[in-house]
């Protein structure tokens, strides 16, 4: 699969499943020891995409002062993702200009396309306290998948006041990515260039003007790069011996080639609905990010209240609230259950459309990525956690995600009034993880 479709899908699964190795922080110790934490994830949505993940993380302790942390994770991904046209009520054949990768979809059915992805990826961590208020952690990291590499560098600092009850941080972080097509680059909305023909829902066949990513010479690669900034401000304060809160600010710039090379949208007859054309999609070349983000853990008598709340917004106009709430019990001998529960809502870009009308103008930018437009999300499961002799620890982690969005929205027009025209999905996601101190 096009890893700007995997690379959003991947994003998503390590909030709804928050983390496959999170929550597996040890205190540091006088002495020099080493923490593992080592899993797989299984993440798979109802007949759509499949991942499997394993993943491990070894963090080494040189006392109170000094960390160094290194995470390895190598996923493999497969199975079929929306491309962005519409269901209609007549067959749908999409092609290459080269003939080759040809699929259909059936009448009332989301078009989708197979794939098949891997990622190996890798990331450092030095954790550094440098005066009994003041600590630093600079990080590096690097990713590579079949059209997606990326490279990463980050530092936080932070300091201590208050009698340590206060803890004031701020951090930044760069990643500077790189998108990879065999073929060429679609030039979007406005293209000219005759290259990718597709078979219409009419069943007559109509040439697109724009670029296939997987046209043209396979043996040909173009790239496009953006780069990423980060920024964040936030404070930590004790409140009592059993109340900790935190409240974080972030910013965050985006800016290169943002649209992904393999999403299409329909073109449609504006009286009746009909499936016309195909144009791929377009969007900005910049975008900026803002958040605030509100956490409080509260150590009962015997149980531990994991309590957090993220609003987001950005100037694509994309606006998003996420609950996440966690009840950690404790049975005695280590033994634990940690019920979670989240709920993600999330508003439309402002260039989110389901389809295009047919006409002699088209928007500037426009995409019908179900990832754009308004849905929402609950993520309901557990974590069994259970110890093993000589300081080890296994995890199993079950988790049920459901998504749904507008199905049928009211400027639908014609047949597309009897289409779900918001592809929402169910998926469950299973981990085991294994954690030992030596």
């Amino acid at each position: 699969m096009p890893a700007m479709t995997a690379r959003p899908i991947r994003d998503a699964l390590a909030v709804a499943s928050y983390a496959l190795l999170a929550g597996n922080a040890h205190p540091a110790q006088a002495r020099e020891h080493w923490n593992v934490d080592s899993g797989v994830l299984d993440y798979s949505e109802k007949d759509r995409v499949s991942v499997v993940e394993p993943a491990v993380n070894a963090n080494l302790s040189l006392g109170d002062d000094e960390n160094f942390n290194v995470k390895f994770v190598y996923d493999t991904m497969s199975g079929a993702s929306p491309n962005g046209a519409t269901a209609t009520d007549k067959t749908q054949t999409f092609s290459s200009a080269s003939g080759g990768n040809q699929y259909i979809a059936g009448a009332n059915q989301l078009p989708m396309r197979t794939f098949s992805d891997e990622r190996v990826a890798g990331s450092l961590e030095w954790d550094k306290r440098w005066h009994r208020t003041s600590r630093s952690i600079l990080g590096a990291s690097a990713s590579t998948e079949n059209d997606y590499a990326s490279l990463g560098l980050s530092a936080t600092f932070a300091l201590d006041m208050n009698r340590k009850l206060t803890t004031l941080s701020m951090g930044a972080a760069l990643d500077a990515d790189q998108v990879r097509v065999r073929g060429t680059f679609p030039g979007g909305l406005t293209q000219t260039t005759q290259i990718a023909t597709f078979t219409q829902a009419s069943g007559s066949t109509n040439t697109q003007n724009s670029n296939d990513g997987n046209s043209g010479n396979a043996a040909h690669v173009e790239t496009r790069d953006k780069t990423l900034w980060d920024f964040f401000v936030g404070v930590s304060q004790v409140l009592n011996r059993r109340t900790l809160t935190q409240l974080n600010y972030s910013y965050g710039l985006s800016n290169g080639y943002l649209t992904d090379p393999y999403k299409i949208i329909s073109v449609i007859d504006g009286s009746t609905g009909e499936t016309m054309n195909y144009r791929y999609e377009k969007r900005p070349d910049a975008r900026t990010r803002q958040s605030l983000y509100w956490k409080t853990v509260v150590h009962l008598p015997r149980d531990v209240v994991h309590f957090s709340y993220r609003y987001y917004w950005d100037d694509w106009n994309i606006a998003s609230g996420t609950f996440d709430l966690t009840y950690r019990m404790e049975f005695g001998r280590g033994i634990y259950l940690a019920p979670h529960a989240r709920r993600y809502t999330q508003s439309a870009a402002e260039f989110y459309r389901y389809s295009l009308i047919d006409g002699p103008d088209y928007p500037r930018f426009a995409s019908a990525d179900y990832r754009l437009a308004a849905m929402r999300s609950n993520t309901y499961g557990f974590k069994l956690g259970i110890p093993l002799a000589g300081h080890s620890e296994l995890g199993v982690r079950a988790e049920y995600l459901r998504e749904t969005g507008e199905q049928h929205p009211a400027d639908a027009i014609g047949v597309q009034r009897n289409q779900d025209l918001y592809p929402g999905l169910q998926a469950t996601i299973f981990s085991l993880t294994y954690t030992t101190k030596f």
